[in-house]
């Protein structure tokens, strides 16, 4: 069990990225700026490190978690594929290797330094309650 004071909130807020991750996926989006070689792979893999890396802080099981980032491995797989029926995105396997690797390192750092979320929530929001 979580010693999060606000779990509720942190894991409505990571799951709400999540819902973010797919609309921003799915809906036609406008080109803004330049394309960079290689930048929508560092996006991916940057997208897909910080959901897997917050759904680490927030104190579950490490089956939980691990159950968790298999299934944003999954998401990121089922949401390629529907890149591709759009008619105005465009699916890419390199996409999914580029979510794999960032959920790797996302596990990595979130096994190997835990509980950021909880230190943040002693030092700033100590005394203070969710319901507040």
């Amino acid at each position: 069990m979580s010693r999060l004071r606000w779990y509720r909130i942190w894991e409505c807020l990571a799951w709400l990225a999540v819902l973010l991750l797919i609309l921003v996926c799915l809906l036609p989006m406008p080109q803004i700026g330049p394309e960079v070689a290689g930048g929508d792979k560092f996006q991916h893999l940057l997208s897909y490190f910080l959901l897997t890396w917050a759904h680490g802080q927030l104190g579950l099981s490490q089956r939980q978690f691990l159950l968790r980032a298999l299934g944003l491995f999954v998401l990121g797989m089922a949401i390629e594929l529907a890149q591709g029926l759009t008619g105005y995105r465009s699916s890419d396997p390199a996409d999914v290797l580029a979510n794999a690797v960032g959920i790797a390192f996302g596990v990595m750092i979130a096994l190997a330094a835990p509980g950021y979320l909880l230190r943040f929530e002693q030092r700033f929001l100590r005394g203070k309650s969710p319901a507040a």
